[in-house]
């Protein structure tokens, strides 16, 4: 799941979804940047593990790097890594 879509559903802003994991608003806004925005910044790995765990693992960093799927190291199809 998108973090957008995370925080439509369930009707939470920037601000609010920021300080649940202690980053700043401007922080979490860039985050919902679309990926070819100048704006847009990834967040860092441990903002990475506070998102999945704030959302329960709805969002994960697979999410921010469009990696489907796969039981292989990745999201890799496992025939494909082997």
């Amino acid at each position: 799941m998108k973090l957008a879509a995370y925080l439509a559903e369930r009707k939470m802003g920037p601000s609010a979804f920021g300080r649940l994991i202690n980053v700043k608003p401007w922080a979490v806004s860039r985050w919902l940047k679309p990926r070819n925005d100048k704006l847009f910044n990834m967040p860092s790995i441990e903002n990475m593990q506070a998102i999945a765990i704030a959302t329960d693992g709805l969002v994960t960093a697979n999410d921010f790097y469009g990696i489907e799927g796969g039981e292989g190291p990745c999201g890799i199809p496992q025939e494909a890594a082997e």
